[in-house]
């Protein structure tokens, strides 16, 4: 389950390098900005995030602009990944993990133009009129351990199929807290954001340092093909990738990009 980054800070042990400079509990804001070379290991009992008041957990927000388009950010952070399975043994779980899901909007008609779902350094657009939604918001199904972010239920086949990714109908979690982390309309930036250590001691990087948290999305879509049969660091080719193209319900001819 989903937390607040100051959730896993209180439940965290700070160190530099392989130091403890920090028990659980003892983190302080002073700390997190002297923090060259800092990581943090999470407290094994909340590894599962903050299960019993799920709707008070914050997603954090920033806001990117360019040409005629908002494109929103949200950002979830999770305590703990969980591994998946090959050959009878685990890989790839680690503490702290940090998921976003982006969403474009037309800046002169307020409309939603798409919504790209990211998961494992890849991530799927889908236009306006293909996004599942609820009471006026976008769903996202987040993927068990993993916390890949997907348009829809079922099974996302990943590496030759011994790392997929599974969704279903499991707990609902709709925020009350929207925190804005990037100054705008002057709202405050919170205290964490000055981190610029890893939040593992995998070396997960802390949420400035996210390259997608600077940058703008890809304009395409990454296929189940590449998900399934390459590795994530092997070169796009056209099987690969699917450029975004905005449907025309998203955008009149006037306002496509």
């Amino acid at each position: 389950m989903p937390a607040s980054m100051e959730y896993g800070f209180k439940h965290a042990q700070l160190y530099n390098g392989n130091t403890m400079i920090a028990d659980y509990g003892n983190i302080t804001e002073e700390m997190l900005r002297k923090n060259a070379g800092h990581r943090i290991q999470i407290h094994p009992d909340a590894i599962y995030g903050e299960r019993e008041n799920l709707n008070n957990v914050p997603v954090y927000v920033k806001v990117k602009e360019r040409d005629d388009i908002y494109e929103i950010l949200y950002v979830v952070y999770f305590t703990y990944s969980g591994p998946f399975s090959m050959l009878g043994l685990k890989y790839g779980h680690h503490d702290s993990d940090l998921e976003h899901v982006s969403v474009r909007i037309c800046k002169k008609t307020g409309k939603l133009i798409g919504v790209y779902y990211s998961y494992h350094s890849e991530g799927l657009w889908k236009s306006a009129d293909e996004v599942e939604m609820e009471n006026g918001h976008p769903v996202v199904y987040v993927a068990k351990s993993s916390h890949g972010f997907y348009p829809h239920r079922g099974t996302h086949f990943r590496i030759f199929g011994f790392a997929n990714d599974k969704m279903n109908n499991g707990r609902h979690w709709m925020p009350e807290r929207v925190i804005r982390v990037d100054g705008g309309n002057g709202t405050e930036i919170p205290y964490w954001m000055s981190y610029r250590g890893q939040l593992s001691m995998a070396g997960i990087d802390s949420l400035p340092l996210k390259g997608w948290f600077r940058d703008f999305e890809p304009d395409e879509s990454s296929t189940e093909f590449r998900d399934c049969f390459l590795p994530c660091w092997y070169p796009k080719c056209i099987l690969c990738s699917v450029p975004f193209v905005p449907s025309s319900s998203s955008l009149s001819k006037k306002e496509e990009l």
